[in-house]
């Protein structure tokens, strides 16, 4: 099969916990007063093993519609992406469904601890833990499973990437793109999630 000749291209969504963007009039400025996805707290326990067999993830709202923030802004990404969210008492729970229509294309180019997310397939997660739109914490993750994590600082002028936080992530390749299910340890601020501005973001490789 020839292969399929990509170029990179991030899609990004904002959440409250998640905020949902549509792709036509989409007003960066107010989109998270009102498009809002909000964390399902679970009762069940959550196995990380990249699969998302749950009950629980099933039954929580999800998250689509992406749109890209590079190359074309505002225009919608390329290949679906799905997010769901979950929480307990000791973790907050991301399950992400990676569509790609050319998955035995995925770019996986690093399977270190902090591997380099430029050029390669990856979701990122980035808590705005802070509250303040500036600062935050970096969790990424690729269709293999590598871990990356990095402290934001200056809406991202400046990183941290030798900050190391409690957390867990495992994948799962499947025939139409790749799943993730993330844990991060959040029980001392489990009960301030809805006031806090989450991002999400996924890059990827663009099919021509």
């Amino acid at each position: 099969m020839k292969c399929l000749r990509r170029s990179p291209i991030l899609a990004i969504m904002q959440i409250f916990v998640i905020l949902l963007m549509a792709a036509q009039g989409l007003n960066y400025a107010t989109a998270h007063l009102d498009r809002r996805l909000n964390a399902v707290k679970t009762q069940e326990e959550i196995a990380i093993d990249g699969k998302l067999t749950e009950p629980a993830w099933a039954n929580a709202p999800k998250a689509a519609d992406f749109v890209q923030s590079e190359p074309r802004e505002g225009q919608p990404s390329s290949e679906k992406t799905d997010v769901r969210v979950l929480y307990d008492a000791q973790n907050l729970y991301i399950g992400v469904y990676a569509h790609d229509s050319g998955v035995q294309h995925l770019v996986i180019n690093d399977l270190k601890k902090d591997f380099n997310t430029d050029g390669g397939d990856n979701f990122e997660v980035v808590l705005d833990t802070f509250h303040d739109g500036r600062n935050g914490y970096i969790f990424s993750t690729n269709p293999a499973g590598a871990k990356a994590d990095s402290q934001m600082i200056n809406e991202g002028r400046e990183v941290n990437s030798n900050w190391d936080g409690v957390w867990y992530v495992k994948t799962n390749v499947v025939d139409d793109g790749w799943t993730a299910e993330f844990a991060i340890r959040s029980e001392e601020h489990t009960s301030e999630l809805q006031s806090r501005l989450h991002l999400v973001c996924r890059l990827l490789l663009e099919k021509k």
